[in-house]
């Protein structure tokens, strides 16, 4: 063993090497400096390794919450990872042969990221005066090297907040009292308890009956009373309901609640080989868990405290940098024990910001937080805990511990001063952030002509899978085009042996997902015969806002149902109303509608909308699936700028995580060329894309237009694009003569052409 200390100096330490570290980390590097992330296993990932196997969830929420699912590094990583597997998404317990080796590859490609693993980090080493961390004192277990990393930045990650501990900052830990939050859930008076942790395991078909013996100190579970309401007919892999210990320490007794944890594991494999009738003969376990799957422990607190509240209400806060949309998640502390219910989720009613004064500590005022360790109150963290929102917390802080040191400035005063800059970066680095869009003054096409070779229309649902009863009000959204909505159709079908009568009610929206209205625009009567299925129309005659977000309401009457499918359309969202929390809760699919007139709101200018995703609207160009590829865009600069970069953002359906090879709607081949006052010039050539965000860069060129020409699709018959951004990045170097290419991938041969063509459809 080395008697010396290694002192290495990094621009910005990360503790922790699962998801919110390696988002953290990443977009650190990215963004110019130098960083070195600090993990204590062997392996990155830490939940979603192959030592835990936890499925990564998120805002999705199993498909609760239209195109939700988080972007940026995240989603390349998850992109990557499906399309190099041939095997379809694990699931809770499943192995993951590619995941760890590629968040390894991912991290260590970066040029200014050095990975640490099997390195304990131990303490914070502080700056007295300051407040602040001034080093992390760590320890490598396989070479038995002690380390001092310097920062003035660190992320403490790493789930527990070993470093926010040791270096001072406050934190809770537990239930907090409803006296304090006024959250309706939260128990009258504060409590020990938190969220239990879990051990997976998987199984095999052996392909020949198989005993199991299982161990004398198991736990026995002779019947399925044993374990009540857990649910365990899919017997391959699981089950996150093995859980226990949220009545302990989940730091100090963490050793004791894995060994309970690995009594129940075989105790329920037991039950399912030897009681009952499982059909798991020819099974047998070929992996059990040794790391344990943690929820909750320390909370750290910032300057503000995320709320269930927050949740709820979703307000607006000017310093959102992350956002979440999994279910308010309760389990019962006890877990397995507990002869109860063994989760209580409570949806919210769509995605919640999470401000950047969450994320970090409001004592040492250096130190970000990302993971289940931020700023939350105990209901809070239950819903963003989940390691999809993990990721997008590690993005934020990553980035904004470079724009911290671009500004020589703290966390806190990051938040107040340049937030909105943070918030510009993340969205260009194709993070989502809600109700902000891009204002970035550096992108050249914003606010620019643009023309489209076509476009999808109209937008309506005329198929009908299911009807499904109007038992509760349920409402659809859709987005109109024109400038007044005159009627609306929809398919309804009775089984009364009367008249049903049945009011429709039309309300605006503020983006979608947006139920929240209270006043009518409009509202309609119609008397539905007795047995009669069909379409049923709506007048409405009112004015509308083109381009702006409408819902139709049905009062609830049983005996009627609505047509319905399970398909998700781009700029639409069907809801249904919950009496007992009295909102309305927006769900997967689309009910049946038709709008007089109709609404063609897929058009080229939404790649110029400022949102990759549908929020006020699509933000989605696609083309007619009826014309055949290739198709066009092209957009008109008429400042003659000096451009050099070029950012696309294409469809891979965040509805849907593809599940093995890239995603049908992703773009595959496709060019960028660019209209020099001469001629088109081919600046780039894309064959294979299956990732949602690409980056371009090329010689620098006096552009009049800029045009994308898609190829080829991964599977659907029409291009499909959210956004496209151009800036001159490489100041350095001089724009390329006219006529001329260049760049990486770049085309020779020009088209001549005396001016740009005239457009089929300006918008």
């Amino acid at each position: 063993m080395e008697d010396t200390v290694l002192e290495e100096n990094f621009d910005v330490v990360v503790i922790g090497g699962g998801i919110a570290g390696v988002c953290a980390a990443i977009a650190a590097a990215r963004h110019g400096c130098g960083v070195a992330l600090i993990q204590d296993r062997p392996v990155l990932g830490g939940n979603s390794s192959n030592e835990v196997r936890v499925t990564i969830e998120g805002a999705s929420a199993g498909g609760r919450n239209p195109f939700a699912r988080e972007t940026g590094i995240i989603e390349e990583l998850l992109l990557e990872d499906r399309f190099r597997s041939s095997l379809p998404r694990p699931v809770n317990g499943e192995p993951r042969p590619n995941w760890d080796t590629l968040l390894s590859e991912w991290v260590t490609r970066e040029e200014n990221l050095a990975l640490f693993l099997n390195t304990r980090a131990l303490e914070a080493i502080m700056d007295e005066r300051s407040g602040s961390i001034h080093a992390v004192r760590a320890y490598q277990m396989t070479t038995e090297k002690e380390y001092l990393f310097h920062a003035p930045y660190f992320i403490d990650a790493s789930g527990d907040g070993t470093i926010a501990f040791s270096a001072g900052a406050s934190f809770r830990y537990g239930r907090d009292g409803r006296q304090e939050t006024n959250e309706q859930l939260a128990p009258l008076r504060a409590d020990r308890e938190v969220l239990g942790s879990t051990l997976m395991f998987s199984a095999r078909d052996a392909g020949r009956p198989v005993k199991f013996v299982p161990p004398f100190w198991a736990y026995d579970y002779p019947t399925d009373d044993s374990i009540p309401y857990r649910q365990h007919d899919h017997i391959t892999a699981g089950y996150w309901w093995i859980e226990w210990g949220g009545n302990l320490d989940t730091i100090a007794d963490s050793e004791q609640i894995r060994d309970e944890l690995l009594r129940m594991l075989y105790g329920v494999w037991d039950h399912i080989k030897n009681h009952g009738d499982h059909h798991a003969e020819t099974l047998e376990l070929d992996w059990v868990g040794s790391v344990v799957g943690k929820r909750e422990s320390r909370r750290f607190l910032g300057d503000h405290i995320l709320s269930m509240n927050d949740i709820d209400q979703r307000p607006a806060f000017p310093d959102v940098v992350a956002y979440g949309g999994w279910p308010v998640d309760i389990h019962p502390a006890t877990g397995l024990k507990a002869r109860e219910q063994p989760a209580l989720q409570i949806a919210s009613p769509g995605l919640y910001g999470i401000p950047l004064r969450s994320l970090y500590s409001r004592e040492v005022p250096n130190l970000f937080l990302a993971g289940r360790n931020i700023s939350a109150t105990h209901l809070a963290l239950a819903s963003a805990r989940v390691m999809g929102t993990c990721a997008v917390e590690g993005q934020a802080v990553g980035t904004a511990a470079a724009l911290c040191l671009e500004h020589d400035c703290l966390p806190r005063e990051l938040a107040s001063e340049h937030v909105q800059e943070l918030q510009q970066l993340l969205l260009k680095d194709d993070c989502y952030i809600p109700g902000v869009s891009n204002q970035d003054e550096g992108d050249v096409l914003r606010g620019n002509p643009v023309t489209e070779s076509s476009h999808f229309g109209p937008l309506e649902m005329v198929r009908t899978d299911k009807a499904i009863p109007l038992d509760e009000r349920r409402a659809q959204m859709f987005t109109v085009s024109e400038p007044f909505i005159e009627r609306v159709s929809v398919w309804l079908e009775s089984e009364a042996s009367e008249e049903v009568t049945v009011k429709a009610t039309l309300y605006k929206a503020r983006h979608l997902t947006d139920f929240s209205a209270k006043e009518a625009i409009a509202a309609a009567i119609a008397t539905i015969p007795p047995g009669r299925k069909g379409w049923v129309g709506f007048p409405f005659r009112a004015p509308a806002e083109p381009g702006g977000v409408y819902w139709l309401a049905l009062d609830d009457r049983p005996k009627l149902a609505w047509g319905s499918v399970e398909q998700n359309l781009p700029g639409t969202l069907r809801a249904e109303y919950m009496s007992f929390r009295r909102l309305w809760l927006p769900k997967p699919g689309c009910h049946t509608f038709r709008l007089t007139p109709q609404s063609y709101p897929f058009r080229g200018s939404n790649v110029l909308s400022g949102c990759t995703r549908p929020e006020k609207g699509p933000n989605l160009w696609i083309s007619d699936p009826q014309r055949h590829l290739p198709q066009t865009l092209e957009i008109g600069l008429f400042d003659g700028p000096i451009i050099d970069t070029v950012y696309l953002t294409f469809d891979t359906n965040l509805d849907k995580l593809v599940a093995f090879g890239p995603a049908p709607e992703c773009v595959r081949d496709y060019r960028i060329q660019v209209f020099d006052g001469t001629s088109w010039v081919t600046v780039v050539e894309e064959h294979g894309n299956y990732q949602r965000h690409r980056r371009h860069q090329f010689d620098p060129v006096r552009a009049k237009a800029l045009r994308l020409v898609v190829l080829a699709t991964n599977g659907v018959p029409n291009a499909r694009v959210y956004e496209m951004r151009a800036y001159r990045e490489r100041a350095e170097a001089e724009p390329a003569s006219e006529g001329a290419s260049g760049g990486e991938g770049a085309q020779a041969a020009a088209e001549p052409e005396a001016s740009p063509p005239p457009p089929d459809d300006v918008v």
